[in-house]
């Protein structure tokens, strides 16, 4: 059967960054019309389209590796830890990717298929991650 080793769901697609050089940034012009319709998946259809593509042989537990990001922050996700539970419960290993501007309590009990965790960061100093972040 083949199936895909690694998926990226961006499970937001809102983003509280300010870069100008990313189509997400609040000061880039599609950043801007991006966070007029910009939401967050709903866990309920997170969970139908995981069973989906189980079914299609799509992707497979244990053997499929789904990073909860692409352009959106997860951490602003209302629902994250529900998110986080699903992924768990399907058998699935999951990565993360933050901007490191807030901070989120990850689910004890999906700790163990928290494969990794990126930080993406807007410069090296304190006064170029103020400058995106307020």
């Amino acid at each position: 059967m083949c199936f895909y080793k690694h998926v990226f769901w961006d499970i937001s697609g809102a983003c509280n960054s300010q870069c100008r050089y990313c189509c997400n940034g609040g000061n880039s012009l599609s950043g801007r019309m991006h966070r007029n319709i910009a939401g967050f998946l709903p866990p309920e259809e997170f969970d139908g389209a995981l069973v989906f593509l189980i079914k299609r042989g799509v992707i497979a537990p244990k053997q499929t590796h789904i990073e909860l990001y692409n352009w959106g922050e997860p951490f602003l996700h209302p629902h994250f830890g529900a998110m986080l539970k699903i992924v768990f419960k399907k058998g699935f290993s999951f990565g993360l990717s933050t901007n490191a501007s807030i901070l989120k309590t990850i689910p004890v009990d999906t700790i163990s298929k928290l494969a990794t965790v990126r930080f993406s960061m807007p410069g090296f100093s304190q006064k170029s991650y103020d400058r995106m972040y307020g």
